[in-house]
C-alpha cells in the first residue's frame, strides 16, 4: 500500500525532535568546556530545527484533516487539539531561540532557560502525538483512523487529487487552529474542558473530561455544560 498524505507528518516530526536537543546539548557542552566547535554546532543546529519544525507544522495541519478517532474520540480530540496548539507555541519559542542564538557568540542564561522550557514542551507534545497514534489509533488504517477522502495515496496518478487535497486541508486546518486558539479550547489535555460531539444518530451530548497524568481520564457528563461545536473543538473527522 502506498504512503498516504497524512503519513508525511510523522516523517518530518522526527527532525526537530533530534535537532533542537542537539543544538542545546552542543551549546551546553561548548559553554562548559569553552569549545568553539561545539558552540558552532549549537548555533547552526537551531535554525535547522526551526526549519524542520515549519515543515512538520505544515504537514501536521494537513494531516489533522485526514485522520479519524474510532476509539475514545473525545480523548483523542483533546490530545490532537493540545498537540497542535502547543506545537504552535513551541514553534514561536524556537523562532525566538534562533534569533537569540544567531546574535550571541556564547549563549547566556536566559537562552538556556527558554531552551529548557521549550524542550520540555516539545517532549510533552511529542508524547501526545505518540499516544494519539498508538493508544487511540488516530491515523492508523487498521484502527479505522484514516479519512481516505482527505488523505489520498501518494501516487503519480493522484497528482491532481493530492494537490487539491493539500490546499483544502491546509485552508480548513489553519482555520480550525485559529478558531481554537482564539475561542478555545486551547489545551484541553491539560485541564478539563467541555466539548460538544455528535452521536451516530446526530443527537448531541455534552461532557467534560480531565486528563490526568499520562493518559488517565476522568469523565463527567453534563447536559447543561458549556458548548463548543465539533468544528471549534477538534481536528478529527469521525
Amino acid at each position: 500500500m502506498a504512503l498516504r498524505l497524512h503519513e508525511l507528518h510523522p516523517i518530518f516530526a522526527h527532525f526537530p525532535l533530534v535537532l533542537m536537543p542537539l543544538s542545546v546539548a552542543s551549546d551546553v557542552a561548548g559553554s562548559m568546556t569553552d569549545n568553539y566547535f561545539m558552540r558552532s554546532v549549537g548555533r547552526m543546529a537551531m535554525p535547522m530545527a526551526l526549519t524542520s519544525m515549519a515543515l512538520t507544522a505544515v504537514t501536521g495541519v494537513i494531516a489533522q484533516e485526514g485522520v479519524k478517532a474510532s476509539r475514545e474520540p473525545g480523548v483523542a480530540q483533546d490530545f490532537l487539539t493540545t498537540h497542535r496548539n502547543m506545537n504552535i507555541v513551541v514553534f514561536g519559542a524556537t523562532a525566538a531561540l534562533t534569533v537569540m542564538r544567531t546574535r550571541q557568540n556564547k549563549p547566556n542564561g536566559m537562552y538556556f532557560a527558554l531552551a529548557a522550557g521549550t524542550g520540555l514542551a516539545l517532549a510533552y507534545t511529542a508524547y501526545l502525538g505518540g499516544e494519539m497514534v498508538h493508544k487511540y489509533g488516530v491515523g492508523v488504517e487498521a484502527a479505522r483512523g484514516v479519512d481516505h477522502a482527505h488523505s489520498p495515496e501518494l501516487k503519480l496518478k493522484n497528482t491532481g487529487v493530492i494537490a487539491r487535497t493539500k490546499v483544502g486541508n491546509l485552508a480548513s486546518g489553519l482555520a480550525r487552529a485559529a478558531k481554537s486558539l482564539f475561542r478555545g479550547p486551547r489545551f484541553p489535555a491539560l485541564r478539563g474542558e467541555t466539548p460538544q460531539l455528535e452521536t451516530a444518530d446526530d443527537s448531541r451530548y455534552y461532557y467534560s473530561e480531565k486528563v490526568s497524568g499520562f493518559g488517565g481520564v476522568e469523565r463527567e457528563h453534563d447536559a447543561a455544560g458549556h458548548r463548543h461545536s465539533e468544528d471549534d473543538y477538534g481536528g478529527l473527522h469521525s
